[in-house]
């Protein structure tokens, strides 16, 4: 069974009426029996004897199967599956790739980020191993960041690691590209620890323009691997006033996916909008 793209299963038992000894179903939590048990009702290493609750998969797809034998008959089991999301703003596994380049200005532009960040943003969302996996590029992954208070305590201390973001500034825009597409590849999922049949969101803050159209068609070049070959969607994030939305949002490969902002108008209205689209399924087009 298969939820729609970006949403994951729930199962609620009508009825159920079977030998406990031999009779049984079971929910493997993937698409296969190799996965996970997610519930066993009866039989050998049963989770419990009924279903008592609603059960929901950690991803997009489950196995249901039904062991039973010939000797005693009775009335059987019915359910109902539906697809939902079970997490703040939708189950997802996102990276954050901060900007901490000279191009943002100055340093306090630079925290102006990070608080937008640690507290406007990521606490509209429920970060948790089987919820909203949270991953800053690949410095940490969601194992570190498994909490809300852990991810806004480490963006926040950002502003320690990294110093004076003023001292930074030789990275182009295809590099930003470039890190988001890295997080996100086969390379990039086994260090941050994604999940499978979970959408990949990659939320990039830029705040330059690119230099030239070298430097803009190389960095839609990464994007498009991100979106085709990693199966991953890229918000991009625009600070600061002047930038050129048109050249910026192509990497963004649809409408809805790129949001600009001043630094002082990074409020809770802003990240509305940006949850917004992590949650959208980007439709097939080849660019906004």
């Amino acid at each position: 069974m298969t939820a729609e793209p970006g949403k994951v299963l729930s199962f609620q038992f009508t009825h159920y009426d079977l030998e406990t000894c031999c009779d049984y179903v079971t929910i493997y939590d993937g698409p296969t029996d190799i996965f996970p048990i997610l519930a066993r009702f009866g039989g050998p290493n049963s989770t419990e004897d009924n279903p008592s609750k609603i059960y929901f998969s950690s991803t997009r797809k489950a196995l249901v199967t039904f062991q039973s034998n010939e000797v005693i008959q009775k009335t059987g089991f019915s359910f109902n599956y539906f697809s939902v999301w079970t997490a703040s703003p939708c189950n997802r596994d996102i990276v954050l790739n901060i900007n901490a380049m000279a191009d943002l200005g100055s340093q306090d532009n630079f925290l102006k980020e990070l608080d937008f960040i640690a507290h406007k943003l990521t606490p509209t969302w429920q970060v948790g191993p089987s919820k909203t996996d949270v991953d800053y590029a690949v410095v940490w992954g969601s194992d570190t960041l498994s909490n809300n208070s852990i991810l806004s305590e480490t963006v926040m201390g950002l502003a320690d690691y990294i110093g004076d973001v003023m001292d930074n500034n030789n990275t182009d825009f295809e590099c930003i590209i470039k890190y988001s597409e890295n997080a996100v590849s086969e390379f990039g999922k086994e260090d941050l620890l994604e999940r499978d049949n979970i959408q990949k969101v990659v939320i990039a803050f830029v705040a330059a323009d690119p230099k030239n159209a070298e430097d803009l068609y190389e960095g839609i070049e990464f994007a498009h691997e991100l979106k085709y070959k990693d199966d991953s969607k890229l918000i991009v994030v625009g600070l600061g006033s002047g930038l050129n939305q048109s050249a910026i949002s192509r990497v963004a490969y649809a409408d809805g996916f790129s949001f600009y902002a001043n630094y002082d108008k990074l409020d809770a209205d802003f990240a509305s909008k940006i949850n917004a689209a992590i949650c959208q399924n980007q439709p097939n087009q080849c660019g906004p």
